[in-house]
């Protein structure tokens, strides 16, 4: 994206900011916080602008703390999901969701960052206990002595651009380029130094075209990408395949121009692999 387009984004999002300091939220949730200390406000679900939330980076969510500004928590967490706006708000709240490790299963927690008078952070809540529990896990009673440490399980991802393993717009095994035949020998290879007790390929696609279309599409890349690994030697039942269309996007594009905003979306057209296993190295995209 060019400087002008980066300003652009930058003022649409402030315009929505600023607009939100008017907003208030009639209806709301008294909820303890994750101490369970106080009675702590949470907005109601149904005010947010964006109600089905977002899935975090957990590692950015473990960086939050207190005295932090406004600028700091945005590069961490994005903006928040309710219009609050932006200049002498006291307080930004957030739906986030996570995954329960139990298939495509998943929690979603309200969270809620107060601001003191210098606008910087003071105080951060979880909506109940056991959302703060996923970021800050409950240590396990110590083994015994003489027990035997088993090797820690690790769960990586890897993004594969679909633009460098298929034609624009398609998804079958007829439609994979060049270079994502090198990409996939690569990845299996590299997936066979792991023991791998599961690997979950998921589809995405930009937000161009229709839900149904999207779907099927994210949906038909991933199948054809464990279709590929199964051929390299990867066990078919360690994989499973599902497209997510364009419900997860990672971009915020505004370009009129059709081909400028084709390149802008580009990130969003991706396969994700979650690969649960064990390994002595890391794997690389």
């Amino acid at each position: 994206m060019n400087n002008k387009h980066k300003v652009l984004a930058a003022l649409t999002f402030v315009t929505m900011l600023l607009g939100g300091c008017a907003t208030s939220h009639n209806a709301a949730e008294n909820t303890s916080d994750a101490s369970g200390d106080q009675q702590v406000q949470f907005p109601a679900r149904s005010t947010a602008w964006l109600k089905e939330g977002t899935f975090p980076n957990e590692e950015n969510l473990r960086k939050i703390r207190t005295g932090m500004s406004k600028n700091q928590l945005y590069a961490l967490i994005d903006k928040p999901h309710f219009s609050e706006g932006l200049f002498g708000v006291k307080q930004w709240n957030y739906i986030f969701n996570f995954r329960t490790g139990k298939g495509n299963e998943f929690i979603t927690c309200q969270y809620r960052v107060d601001f003191d008078a210098n606008s910087l952070t003071r105080a951060m809540y979880w909506d109940r206990p056991e959302c703060a529990n996923i970021l800050n896990p409950v240590p396990n009673a110590a083994p015994p002595a003489l027990a035997a440490v088993a090797p820690p399980v690790e769960v990586q991802k890897i993004s594969l651009a679909t633009d460098a393993l298929f034609r624009f717009a398609h998804g079958e095994r007829k439609d994979i380029l060049p270079e994502g035949r090198v990409k996939l020998d690569q990845l299996a290879q590299q997936l066979k130094t792991m023991t791998v007790e599961k690997i979950l390929v998921v589809g995405h696609t930009d937000r161009l075209g229709t839900d149904a279309y999207n779907d099927a599409l994210s949906s038909s890349r991933a199948k054809t990408v464990v279709s590929y690994l199964a051929d390299a030697g990867i066990r078919p039942a360690l994989m499973h395949a599902e497209g997510r269309g364009k419900r997860e996007s990672i971009t915020t594009c505004d370009q009129i121009n059709r081909a400028e905003l084709i390149s802008c979306l580009q990130p969003d057209r991706r396969v994700v692999l979650e690969v649960t296993g064990k390994s002595k190295t890391l794997l690389r995209n």
